[in-house]
């Protein structure tokens, strides 16, 4: 589960944040400036505001939007951190353009989803193998919504098979999704990535998962709009609007 955090920033010692009540309890991290280390701990809500009494008296101040906390596991001090505007889930350290995402439903077994992907990609070609099995782990360890990069068509082409065939919410980064999952509608699945891989690339995808260009129909279905109402960048709207 992810929480927003409201933070207040110091300009050398680091970020600290709480978030809502959840649970009767109030959850806190601090981000140190100096090495990214992150504390994390719950206080009682009585607690709350003599703690930031002593912050601003301390010379933190408040930042206006709240922000998630990107957690990761390092070998020299432990759990490092950063806090973020955009959900982490959404991959902002895959280093990739988001292409698509789809929404985590209730109980969903992730690492299985990805266990079953993993058999699927094993006979295909990639240049960037490690990009990929970044994914895979990324994918796995989801919680809100599970991400499909720029640097893979085949994961991209996965993921939505997998979310319309679940009738999961799914969100285009930009453009308009097909309606239908890719191995029914091939040439408006193929239409639509090219903003992102050459033809060729997309061709190959969909061969190599079994689903080859030249056995799909030709009739084309109208397409409709995925992403939400307003802004050209909608699919940041959802996952700041949503508080976990």
């Amino acid at each position: 589960m992810s929480f927003l955090y409201n933070l207040y920033r110091h300009p050398t010692k680091g970020s600290w944040g709480f978030s809502a009540p959840h649970e009767g309890k109030v959850r806190t991290a601090f981000v140190d400036a100096r090495n990214q280390a992150a504390t994390l701990s719950v206080i009682e809500p009585l607690k709350l505001a003599p703690t930031l009494s002593l912050l601003l008296r301390g010379g933190y101040s408040k930042v206006t939007l709240p922000h998630y906390l990107h957690l990761q596991n390092t070998t020299d001090v432990g759990v490092t951190g950063t806090f973020v505007t955009r959900h982490p889930d959404l991959g902002d350290a895959l280093g990739g353009e988001l292409v698509l995402f789809a929404a985590v439903p209730a109980g969903a077994d992730m690492r299985g989803a990805v266990a079953v992907w993993e058999e699927r990609l094993s006979g295909t070609d990639i240049t960037n193998n490690a990009a990929r099995e970044q994914w895979l782990l990324h994918c796995a360890a989801v919680t809100c919504y599970v991400p499909a990069m720029s640097h893979d068509p085949h994961g991209v082409l996965l993921l939505a098979q997998w979310a319309r065939e679940a009738k999961l919410i799914t969100v285009a980064a930009q453009g308009s999704l097909p309606p239908a999952a890719p191995h029914d509608a091939r040439h408006e699945w193929r239409d639509f990535l090219t903003m992102w891989f050459e033809t060729s690339r997309i061709n190959d995808a969909f061969d190599q998962l079994g689903w080859p260009m030249c056995e799909a129909l030709s009739g084309i279905v109208p397409v409709q709009t995925s992403t939400l109402q307003g802004g050209g960048d909608p699919w940041i709207d959802i996952a700041n609007q949503a508080a976990f």
